[in-house]
């Protein structure tokens, strides 16, 4: 028995050297995500040696059987490679090598904070806050505004040709009128603006039928009829398109001059004005991005990536696509992102305010996936377990602390 826990110990030792080298399979870190579901102890255990500074010691557990032979056995392999390997190619694979791994194989991290909700808000945490949900505002061609998120199902309004619907599932629609089919020309209804605050998300579908999914702080405005040679809208923030395609009249998306042209498509765009570039990701389907006098068409599979103020449009081949649309399907995932960037994300989903006391450079970046559907102490208390930075929360205000 104690020679299996001795193996048992060397093979999570294994793991956990090849987790901090990036180089886990699929069934590895499954099998590194089973330990860490399997008992507490585990994911401390597993804190303790990625926190950087720990590396620098020879002395940690990596089994949770805790008898002696087992530690001793770990032990002594750490002058002999196991963890001088982790120490080591740590700081070749990451340069960074102050910055802090995010770890979520799975719900193992989820698992730990779900088991001890009372430690979320302890300390430091005056209060926790709730994730957003679906809330928006419609504002109509004549200026009225309409609160979606406490409008009743059925008709809220008219707009020229179109009828404006709240469904049952909280999606804003656009229907023709009765009577009114094939003479939209004859009936302008000027344009909608659905304005979608921090902390909030929403959907709509446009009067062509594209569904469009709109992110927190995002704005997007758009005709309540198609009726010229050009579908346009124009968007602030982020947000999701299914187009119905209809080649006589293509559909664009306008954001800060930069223009999305659909040619048949699924994609995600990303173009919040706090964010250093603009990020186009192509799904399903053929769209052009246009910027002044560059022009690049995109294949499924890529992004386009446009730096503020620059013309030159960059196409990375192998995109993220999971990670682009990670947020209209309920979670954050987080890809070697640093600090700053986590938290922009952060404070328009959970509408906080973040401060930051200290300076921490480039030198932070996180990786893992957590849901967003989770108060704000979840994800912050996982970014705390890597032991480079803390928070404080204060009502809607976010301290970052070192």
């Amino acid at each position: 028995m104690e020679d299996k826990q001795v193996q048992v110990g060397l093979r999570i030792a294994e793991l956990i050297s090849a987790y901090l080298n990036a180089d886990l399979n699929n069934d590895e870190s499954a099998e590194l995500s089973a330990w860490l579901n399997s008992d507490i102890k585990n994911f401390e255990i597993f804190r303790e040696i990625a926190n950087e500074q720990n590396l620098e010691k020879n002395q940690a557990e990596l089994t949770s059987y805790n008898t002696a032979k087992a530690l001793e056995a770990v032990k002594s392999r750490f002058d002999q490679g196991v963890v001088r390997d982790i120490k080591r190619k740590r700081r070749w694979v990451i340069p960074a090598a102050a910055a802090a791994v995010l770890i979520m194989l799975s719900a193992g991290l989820l698992f730990y904070l779900n088991r001890q909700p009372a430690q979320h808000l302890a300390g430091h945490y005056k209060n926790d806050v709730a994730p957003g949900e679906n809330k928006a505002i419609l504002t109509l061609s004549d200026g009225k505004q309409v609160e979606l998120t406490d409008a009743k199902f059925g008709m809220l309004a008219r707009q020229g040709s179109a009828v404006v619907n709240k469904t049952a599932q909280g999606q804003i629609t656009y229907n023709m009128a009765p009577g009114t089919f094939g003479k939209s020309a004859d009936l302008p209804g000027g344009f909608n603006t659905i304005t979608v605050p921090r902390g909030g998300q929403f959907s709509v579908q446009l009067p062509d039928g594209t569904k469009v999914w709109l992110n927190a702080a995002s704005t997007l405005k758009y005709p309540t009829a198609f009726t010229g040679r050009q579908r346009r809208v124009e968007l602030s923030g982020e947000a999701y398109f299914e187009v119905v395609h209809n080649e006589k009249s293509p559909f664009l998306v306008v954001t800060n001059g930069k223009i999305t042209e659909d040619l048949g498509t699924h994609f995600n765009i990303n173009a919040y004005p706090d964010e250093q570039q603009t990020k186009t990701t192509l799904l399903e389907g053929s769209v052009r991005v246009s910027n002044g006098p560059e022009r690049v068409t995109l294949k499924p599979g890529q992004q386009s990536q446009i730096k503020n103020g620059e013309t030159l449009i960059t196409v990375l081949d192998r995109a993220d696509i999971e990670g682009a649309v990670a947020w209209k399907n309920g979670y954050f995932k987080i890809d070697n992102e640093g600090l700053k960037e986590v938290m922009r994300n952060v404070a328009r989903w959970y509408d906080v305010d973040v401060e930051y006391k200290g300076d921490f450079g480039n030198d932070i970046a996180f990786l893992g996936e957590v849901s967003r559907n989770k108060n704000i102490s979840v994800i912050l208390k996982i970014m705390e377990a890597t032991g480079s930075v803390h928070f404080r929360v204060e009502g809607r205000r976010v301290t970052v602390m070192p």
